[in-house]
């Protein structure tokens, strides 16, 4: 059950690359890892106590014993600056997870495990949250923090190569951005026609012929308010001497 809860079943995600014969093997091979692993059997366990063993063995799938000793973290970076210099078509599908997308797999593990034991938690406090939209489905929570600073997810770029970035398909564009040096073809304007021209944006202009009709609109508004308000003090029979005063319309 931990073997098929840990690397993918039908509420856990799988890890890429790495099967159930992979960790049965490794298992298999480690006395003491597969000793560690019985605490997810257990109930009123907590993420303290559960996810130090899910790291050990998620470490191992990926590297040696040496290597297996660094925080996920550290090594989630070595193994990427590694793998740079290669240029590995499948480079960020084949590294571990982080930290804080690890703590939130090993909950729904844990809570994965104890049902098949007919062991009830609540899935709110192990892994899942339930959309916004609708109280009644449950979407598992896949990290705990952002995936990039919030200066570096506001930098978008756009591959756009003959509408010279016009077009509302483009990513800058549509996101309200100029383009920037990460754009692939946005290197100057004539290119581009959507770069930053250093210059604050002019206000736009104001259209006086359209503010000399909305004035016009009300006071012949307010014209006819007041006639009604006058009629409906007036009592049947009886005829308002009241003189209305001209409007003066500012043509």
């Amino acid at each position: 059950m931990f073997v098929h809860a840990l690397v993918g079943c039908d509420t856990t995600s799988a890890l890429f690359g790495k099967g159930k014969k992979t960790v049965i093997s490794l298992l298999q091979k480690n006395e003491s890892i597969c000793q560690s692993a019985l605490v997810f059997y257990d109930i009123d366990r907590t993420i303290d106590e559960l996810y130090p063993v899910a790291e050990n063995i998620i470490k191992r799938l990926y590297v040696k014993d040496e290597q297996a000793m660094l925080p996920i973290n550290d090594l989630r970076y070595k193994m990427f600056t590694s793998e740079l210099a290669g240029t590995k078509k499948d480079l960020f599908t084949s590294l571990p997870p982080t930290q804080a997308a690890l703590s939130e797999y090993v909950k729904r593990v844990y809570l994965q495990i104890l049902q098949w034991l007919c062991n009830k938690l609540d899935p709110l406090q192990w892994g899942w949250e339930r959309l916004q939209t609708t109280n009644f489905v449950l979407a598992p929570i896949k990290t705990s923090e952002k995936a990039a600073p919030d200066d570096l997810l506001a930098m978008v770029c756009c591959k756009c190569a003959r509408s010279k970035c016009t077009m509302a398909m483009c990513i800058c564009k549509k996101s309200g951005l100029h383009c920037s040096q990460l754009c692939k073809y946005c290197t100057d304007g004539d290119s581009c026609q959507n770069q930053s021209s250093g210059v604050p944006d002019e206000p736009e202009p104001v259209d006086e012929e359209m503010e000399v009709t909305e004035e016009i609109c009300r006071n012949i508004f307010n014209f006819f308010s007041h006639e009604s308000e006058e009629e409906g003090d007036v009592e049947e029979g009886e005829e308002n001497e009241e003189e209305f005063l001209p409007i003066e319309f500012n043509y």
